[in-house]
């Protein structure tokens, strides 16, 4: 080899390694949108700071960074934005980006509720319904249940259906489980649907109709629920045989 070529050969090496941190940087910097969204919720947009952390959740345009979006989390719920307060307490829950803890879940959950966050109310009946975090106690859960139905969030129909059909916090009543799983239909839930299908089906608080039965579930499957796309089918292979 010359001594030229040599020379040369060092001086690309020596310019590879030189320009390396510079490609690193750019690689590690936040996509445009993402820093914007940082900027303003360093600026006090809670919305920004929710949407960030969303960002950060699922992985959308950075590394997937579950401590991140916690952080960004709890300054849009500490800002008053029940969504986030919401989305913290569904963390805790999983033990995703935190400890889990059940009882800072129900607190978190509590303040959405009582900001206004319905899916949030109907979240606090399912730990009463379970036991997770509080004392399991089915009338505490109906309680929650109505006030979330009450304000529109249709699923929570669908709890208090399934409350009457168990009997739990409240006398058993196969009627009232059917108009509250309609209600919950009428309102979008696939869980709604496909419950008041089955009573339909099985003639069970309503007057049996296969008919009925099989256009909720129809309803159902449409709506994305796979229970009832399978009780659609598995009816409708019925009625051919």
């Amino acid at each position: 080899m010359s001594k030229y070529h040599f020379i040369f050969t060092i001086v690309l090496i020596l310019n590879s390694v030189a320009f390396l941190p510079e490609v690193l940087a750019q690689d590690n910097r936040l996509p445009d949108e993402l820093e914007k969204g940082i900027a303003a919720c360093d600026a006090g947009n809670m919305i920004a700071c929710y949407n960030a952390a969303l960002s950060y959740r699922f992985g959308d345009g950075v590394e997937l960074d579950f401590k991140k979006a916690v952080q960004l989390y709890t300054i849009s719920c500490e800002g008053e934005y029940m969504e986030a307060c919401n989305s913290l307490a569904v963390r805790y829950v999983k033990g995703e980006g935190v400890r889990q803890n059940h009882i800072k879940a129900i607190q978190l959950y509590t303040q959405a509720c009582n900001g206004g966050h319905m899916a949030a109310c109907n979240s606090i009946g399912l730990r009463h319904d379970r036991g997770e975090g509080v004392k399991q106690d089915y009338s505490a859960a109906l309680k929650f249940y109505r006030q979330a139905c009450d304000g529109g969030y249709m699923d929570a129909c669908y709890n208090i259906g399934s409350s009457y059909k168990k009997g739990n916090g409240v006398k058993q009543d196969y009627k009232s489980a059917a108009q509250f799983y309609e209600r919950a239909c009428n309102g979008g839930s696939m869980y709604g649907c496909n419950s008041v299908g089955v009573s339909f089906v099985l003639g069970r608080g309503v007057e049996q109709d296969e008919s009925k039965g099989k256009a909720f579930y129809k309803r159902a499957c449409d709506l994305g629920n796979q229970v009832g796309c399978d009780n659609f089918k598995n009816l409708d292979e019925a009625s051919v045989r």
